[in-house]
Formats: structure tokens, C-alpha cells, sequence
């Protein structure tokens, strides 16, 4: 029933109060299309599951886009689900289901990402995305079940200080076109939020 809520509701209003402690980027991200909204969860949550819309690799297509969105699913201290952040989405692919942290939030990420291939062969972008949570704790995957042929190259970790996990994201997407090779969504920033002070409020 929790999941069911999550997936039905995106977290309103857009929060613009949050006091960001870090930026989190990728190492390996390409400079292809537009960045979306930064969106953030709500004040007072932060994000504990997440999950990856992809478009796995096909001998039939010829022009893949790998992942096309990344959503966060933001919930309270007290474990109080307060809806998803979404910043931008191709229109490709389908979404992989969530993936939990079992204990604490979301505190650090990582990409693979193939690099530009060249006119003659197909080029994806970010192929999948790898979450921490609880600083290291427990690692997952947002796409365990697709061939990734040829596979890109992983980021190295960008992670939130202690103290603080994951509130706020914002991804870039290249646009489908007629004309050039089809990608779909080629960075992503996530930010990071201070449990400190909400804990103290609440001893």
C-alpha cells in the first residue's frame, strides 16, 4: 500500500527552502541536451528509495536510449512517505521498480555512462545508476536485469557528508530527434540536506 501511494503521488509543493550541504555530480556525465528543474523533497524528508526508467538493448533497435528518468521517493525521519521527485523523463523505456534503502537514506550515487561513440555507432549516455545507502551500507542497483552491450564506464562515487543524505535532484535529457542519434538522459546532480538539525528538534 506504501508503494502504491508513493507511485501515485509526486511530492508538492516544490520546495525551494532547502539548505543545501553538497552538490553531488558525476565524474563521467556528458554536456548532450537540457538540464531539467532541480526538484526537491519536501521539507523535513529525504529520499529513501529510488527507481530508473530504461530502455534495454535490442538486436532489433538500432538506436537505444538506456535510462530515460530517474525518480527519488522521499519519506520522513519518521519513515512518513511524502511522494516522489522527478526532474526530467524521456519518453522511452519503462520504469524498473523501486529500489529500497532497508535501513536510513539515500547518501551517495554513481553512473555508468558510455562515452560518445562516434557518427558510425550508437550512442546512450547514462546506462544505469547506482545508489548508497546510510553512508556505504548497502549499495543498489536501479537496472539488475538487462544486457548493457557495449557497457560505459562507472563514476567514481560522490557521496554526502555525515550528517546529511540525500533531498534534491536534477537530471540532464537529450531530446529524440529525426535527424541525430537518440540518447536520453546524459547527467545528473543530486543534492544533499542536513539531518542534524531535524534530529535535534525532535530530541
Amino acid at each position: 500500500l506504501t508503494c502504491c501511494l508513493l507511485v501515485a503521488t509526486a511530492a508538492e509543493p516544490k520546495n525551494l527552502d532547502r539548505v543545501v550541504t553538497k552538490a553531488l555530480v558525476l565524474s563521467n556525465g556528458l554536456d548532450w541536451g537540457n538540464w531539467g528543474p532541480a526538484e526537491y523533497c519536501e521539507d523535513g524528508s529525504f529520499a529513501m528509495e529510488f527507481e530508473v526508467k530504461f530502455e534495454p538493448y535490442s538486436i532489433l533497435n538500432t538506436d537505444e536510449t538506456a535510462v530515460n528518468a530517474v525518480k527519488l521517493y522521499c519519506s520522513t525521519l519518521e519513515l512518513h512517505p511524502t511522494g516522489y521527485i522527478l526532474s526530467s523523463e524521456g519518453e522511452k523505456g519503462e520504469w524498473q521498480g523501486m529500489r529500497v534503502c532497508e535501513n536510513g537514506f539515500l547518501t551517495g550515487m554513481r553512473a555508468k555512462v558510455l562515452a560518445p561513440r562516434g557518427v558510425a555507432l550508437d550512442d546512450v549516455a547514462v546506462q544505469d545508476v547506482m545508489m548508497e545507502c546510510d553512508y556505504g551500507d548497502t549499495v543498489i542497483i536501479g537496472v539488475d536485469s538487462h544486457a548493457r552491450i557495449p557497457d560505459g564506464d562507472w563514476s567514481t562515487w560522490a557521496r554526502c557528508p555525515n550528517g546529511s543524505a540525500i533531498c534534491g535532484l536534477e537530471t540532464r535529457l537529450e531530446d529524440p530527434n529525426l535527424v541525430v542519434d537518440d540518447t536520453g538522459i546524459t547527467d545528473i546532480s543530486m543534492y544533499c540536506c542536513s539531518l542534524d538539525g531535524l534530529r535535534r528538534r525532535r530530541q
